[in-house]
């Protein structure tokens, strides 16, 4: 800890309010709106928090508002504070970070000593939120609040160093490390020594910030420990331990209710965060209800219940968390844990989300409609499949794109077969390694549909995927043969290229070899003659 940390930068009324909060949280809500009512200022900013957030009374934006114009009004920096926060995270006011910033730069101005509202500038600019990103500008306001006692600098440091952590390690991840460990680059070196020194400047803060306290802090350690990060070893019961101290954070909350197993946990503890995380989730919280929903579903840390499970699945759709939907869908669908099957049911969770126009649940409901029959009429079944395939693929999904054109290239039902369709629809996913087998796929539609023009197209298709097949099991050689086999029947008929019939049989002699049995019989029709290969 930084020896010249001063006293914590929240007044005494609210660190006094905060314990009363911890001891019995509907006494301290009491007390705070008595002390509204005869114009405690303080009180109109604590209280507004607290619908802030959502942990200790029922979330309500209009609410927290409505108290921080009136403490502001009254002079209250707090609520000025707050009241731009809001405006910062588009949280009961339209989202502007450069509007936001220049508000906090106003108040800065007036008060040089102001320091939550110089941390709140420190992040903007480290992040590059509404101004040009300066990480040295940034973190140098963060650390100086920090020592003037804002401890929530801590884990908005923190959390940028994890996130600078994780981008240089995704940049490993997709730079193919793994398959040159022996031989690595300079560059690998580079980002592996960025990745390194990132996670250690986020794990430094995290710590700093647990040691005083502060409850994000406390779960990104807990989480550290959770999946050994930042050097430290994996350790369940310590990350939990970690989890129980951050009650107020509902990251914690989750990753509590959440947990793989509960052997590191005390039956009272667990009793505990099931009852904090019941009264956040009954606040409001959709993320919260969703979770508990799973878990009374899977009954992994406490006894699993389908009333229970419903219950919070159900009022986290009212609150328009369409995981939900999808997930009571699949529940129901496949018949999951306490879910008996029931398709009808499926049926009418998918067409909830569906009708919301999310992704995942207007992709299940065409795949519930392709899969079994619910009791509608086959001409509504047929109209709703292609409603979802057509706006899944609209809201530029590369797998329900792929879908669609595959179905349109095969006139799958309920579809007419559109093979000039299709190819739009695969050009718009080829280029991208996830989908290459589907270049085949386009170059198939281009050779049938006799577009010599697009001879450059299919060849770049067919090269991609034969690199990508990569590996010499069978079904690897296969996969080359088959694509050998269109590189001989384009070079066999001379189809947007000069006809090479030497050319060809060597491409179906190689697809035969891979095991490809179709080039076989193209094999059959070649013949060798005196001035080179014919066709018989």
């Amino acid at each position: 800890m930084n020896n010249s940390y001063q006293k914590d930068t929240r007044s005494s009324y609210h660190l006094q309010m905060i314990q009363a909060l911890r001891k019995d949280y509907q006494a301290a809500i009491s007390q705070m709106e008595q002390d509204v009512a005869v114009g405690n200022a303080e009180a109109m900013f604590c209280l507004g928090d607290m619908h802030f957030d959502g942990i200790y009374a029922p979330l309500d934006y209009k609410r927290s508002i409505a108290l921080w114009e009136h403490g502001a009004s009254l002079g209250n920096k707090n609520c000025r504070r707050a009241l731009i926060d809001c405006v910062n995270y588009g949280a009961g006011k339209d989202q502007d970070k450069s509007k936001a910033l220049s508000m906090y730069q106003n108040m800065l101005h007036e008060d040089p000593s102001d320091y939550p509202t110089m941390a709140r500038i420190g992040r903007l600019i480290l992040n590059g939120w509404g101004t040009t990103q300066n990480e040295s500008t940034g973190s140098r306001m963060l650390e100086d609040a920090w020592n003037c006692g804002f401890v929530k600098s801590a884990s908005w440091l923190g959390a940028y160093y994890a996130e600078q952590s994780d981008k240089y390690r995704d940049i490993l991840w997709n730079s193919k490390i793994n398959e040159r460990l022996d031989n690595p680059t300079e560059e690998d070196w580079r980002n592996l020594e960025k990745m390194n020194g990132y996670g250690e400047l986020a794990l430094k803060w995290f710590l700093q910030g647990a040691d005083r306290g502060d409850a994000r802090c406390l779960t990104q350690i807990g989480r550290a420990y959770n999946l050994g990060r930042y050097g430290l070893e994996k350790n369940d019961a310590t990350a939990y331990s970690y989890f129980m101290q951050a009650l107020e954070d509902d990251w914690a909350l989750f990753f509590l209710v959440m947990a793989p197993e509960k052997g590191s946990l005390s039956d009272m503890e667990i009793q505990l965060f099931l009852e904090t995380a019941k009264r956040v989730a009954g606040f409001g919280n959709s993320d919260l209800q969703y979770w508990l929903g799973q878990a009374y579903s899977t009954g992994i840390i406490c006894a699993a219940s389908l009333e229970e499970s419903k219950h919070w699945l159900e009022m986290a759709i009212t609150s328009k968390n369409w995981q939900a939907a999808e997930y009571l869908g699949n529940s129901y669908k496949f018949g999951w844990n306490v879910y008996p099957k029931d398709v009808k049911l499926a049926y009418q969770y998918y067409k909830i989300g569906a009708e919301a126009d999310d992704l995942a649940c207007l992709e299940s409901l065409g795949d519930l409609l392709d899969d079994e029959y619910i009791g509608i009429s086959p001409e509504e079944s047929d109209q709703t499949i292609r409603l979802c395939r057509e706006r899944t693929a609209a809201k530029g999904d590369k797998n329900s794109i792929s879908r669609l054109a595959t179905a349109l290239m095969n006139g799958y039902r309920p579809f007419e077969e559109d093979k000039e369709r299709a190819a739009l629809l695969f050009e718009q996913i080829v280029d991208d390694n996830r989908f290459y087998d589907k270049g085949v796929e386009l170059a198939r539609i281009y050779i049938e549909l006799g577009r010599t023009d697009k001879i450059e197209r299919i060849l770049t298709c067919l090269n991609h995927a034969f690199e990508n097949y990569s590996g010499d099991n069978q079904s690897a050689r296969w996969l080359q043969g088959s694509i050998e086999t269109i590189y001989g029947t384009i070079y066999r008929d001379g189809f947007g290229v000069k006809r090479d019939l030497a050319r060809a049989h060597d491409y179906f002699q190689s697809a035969k070899d891979k095991g490809y049995e179709s080039a076989e019989k193209e094999l059959a029709h070649f013949k060798k003659g005196l001035f080179g290969w014919k066709l018989v």
